[in-house]
């Protein structure tokens, strides 16, 4: 942007706060937030072009000394920046076998890094008079995970034994749609029986306020037990295939990949891990804060991995504060769990913490460094923001194109990182923000832990956009009726 004559300064697009965001649009119409999808969708070069178009529009304003704007995007090298990129992880499975990033649904052939430790029994529930629908859901997921069929037969593309179902229901219960008390009788039931692993259950779609699904993952979490909802529209998918049998499409393949790798996840399996991680790092730490109503706040859901990407646990604390600033008192609770967790895996205390922080990390820094003084830890503190308005754009061969997976701009102290592939997507990424606030580590190696981190979801074979670190401490504030509180748990009731 040029004020006057031979005086250049960096223009900031994200000082111009949007009124009408594509979430709100959403929310208000989905169906025409549908139809505009592919206008609204942009890539980097039609972005650029239609902001050069528009700054053309402008063009010079006289009262304000003539100022004009540059049509030229600013180089990153103007404003303080070097450009980068973080090379893609290698993911290991079953057998060690080595994934390439966009290759997950090969775990299938070669088997979960490390499967649910015992054989996983099985409670069920449905829509009364739907008990033929809960039978092909139930069939087809037992097929695939436990004998390695698709479609009554054996399948090229998985393995048998992924997981140890048993074959016999520990409970089969009816509930009346529309009944609230009637949802709470069927999920009380349940969980007055010992013994059951996992929860499946099937959900009308479209039912939000007067549906099942808040009821029944609340009541389970008390109970400390995890579930699996399956909406009405994908059984529904299953009976039809099951009916037409190997002459079926592959409609369902996607689904069961997703079912079978959220009941490993809430069951306390891992599909993969990093092969090789950077930085001499023992363990990741993700925080957050839940806003419940105004005022009201629960910290801080940490969730805790080895330098692997391994989960240990992950923790909600039970006492809701004041503001976003995480007492002194409740981060005592979390990181003494931290500690706890990692010595019950590895017989020590970490030598090395680093601490993602969703958001801003404005929690006392006197505490942090005397609690890991006192200990003989060392530690590094990286705030990971994910609202932000900035863009990438990707010079090649002079042509505008989107930033790939990988891509970054960075400083001492300071990084934009795209985390998410957009090949054979529409629209263009949203990078995520990344800040050292203390610590050692130089800001190649965070930027090349907070990537391979996002390549680790586990209940999908699709990515995050954030790190498991904080896009889990996320979920859980999401999702905290449904995540039992006030102990470490390595089983993923929020996915």
């Amino acid at each position: 942007m040029a004020l006057q004559t031979g005086i250049e300064l960096p223009y900031y697009p994200q000082a111009l706060k949007p009124v009408l965001t594509r979430e709100t649009v959403s929310r208000m119409d989905a169906a025409f937030s549908m139809r505009t999808e592919s206008l609204v969708k942009r890539n980097m070069k039609t972005r650029v072009l239609l902001d050069q178009d528009f700054i053309q529009d402008i063009g010079t304003i006289e009262p304000l000394d003539g100022m004009k704007f540059e049509t030229d995007p600013c180089t990153v090298e103007k404003i303080g920046y070097k450009k980068g990129k973080v090379k893609e992880p290698l993911l290991v499975c079953g057998k060690d076998k080595a994934l390439k990033c966009g290759e997950e649904f090969k775990v299938f052939n070669y088997g979960f890094y490390r499967k649910t430790e015992k054989e996983i029994k099985i409670g069920y529930l449905y829509p009364r008079n739907s008990y033929d629908l809960m039978k092909a859901v139930v069939n087809g997921i037992y097929t695939f995970a436990k004998l390695g069929k698709y479609h009554g037969e054996k399948d090229l593309y998985t393995m048998a034994g992924l997981l140890d179902l048993d074959v016999k229901a520990m409970v089969r219960e009816e509930y009346e749609l529309g009944d609230i008390t009637d949802y709470k009788r069927a999920a009380n039931k349940l969980q007055k029986i010992e013994g059951i692993d996992l929860v499946i259950a099937l959900v009308p779609d479209g039912m939000e306020e007067d549906g099942p699904y808040n009821p029944f993952k609340t009541i389970w979490a008390k109970a400390n037990i995890p579930s699996q909802m399956i909406s009405m529209k994908t059984a529904k998918l299953f009976a039809e295939e099951a009916k037409e049998g190997n002459k079926a499409k592959n409609n369902s393949r996607y689904y069961l990949h997703n079912i079978i790798l959220g009941i490993l996840g809430k069951t306390g399996g891992i599909p993969w891990v990093v092969k090789d991680m950077p930085g001499n790092v023992d363990c990741f730490v993700g925080l957050d804060v839940a806003t419940i109503a105004k005022g009201i706040h629960y910290p801080a859901c940490s969730v805790v991995f080895d330098k692997y990407g391994r989960l240990l646990g992950f923790y909600k604390p039970a006492a809701p504060q004041q503001g976003e600033k995480i007492t002194t008192r409740i981060l005592q609770d979390i990181f003494d769990q931290v500690i706890f967790a990692y010595e019950d895996r590895f017989g020590e205390m970490p030598k090395n913490i680093v601490i993602h922080r969703d958001g801003f990390s404005n929690e006392d820094d006197e505490w942090y460094k005397n609690y890991f003084a006192a200990k003989g830890i060392m530690y590094n503190i990286i705030e990971v923001r994910k609202n932000i308005s900035s863009k990438l754009i990707f010079w090649q061969n002079g042509q505008i194109e989107n930033p790939p997976m990988g891509y970054c701009v960075y400083n001492a102290d300071k990084g934009y990182l795209v985390t998410t592939n957009m090949k054979n997507k529409k629209g263009s990424p949203n990078p995520i923000l990344i800040e050292k606030k203390c610590g050692n580590l130089s800001m190649a190696d965070i930027l090349t832990q907070v990537l391979y981190l996002s390549q680790l979801h586990v209940g999908s074979t699709q990515k995050m956009r954030l790190p498991i670190t904080t896009g889990y401490a996320d979920k859980i504030c999401k999702n905290r009726e449904f995540v039992p509180e006030g102990k470490m748990d390595d089983r993923l009731f929020f996915l």
